[in-house]
């Protein structure tokens, strides 16, 4: 996100708020054909990027190691 404020609901049901430079929506929906089951509720007015599936395969192709940092905090 480059701004704002996201209160963000897991299928785990655990919540957290997010803001700038946070991201959400990457595990198995990036990684995979999958659904995403969480939910994501703006607070605030919000600004974000939005990076679709393929160019994101393509950037984890071309830097493994992202692959490893988002797995980590998928967690």
């Amino acid at each position: 996100m480059r701004s704002g404020a996201v209160q963000y609901a897991g299928i785990s049901g655990a919540t957290r708020t997010l803001g700038y430079c946070d991201y959400f929506g990457e595990g198995e929906v990036m990684l995979t054909d999958g659904r995403h089951r969480a939910t994501a509720t703006a607070m605030t007015d919000v600004e974000m990027l939005e990076i679709e599936r393929g160019d994101v395969q393509y950037l984890l192709r071309r830097r493994p190691q992202l692959l490893h940092r988002i797995q980590q905090r998928a967690q």
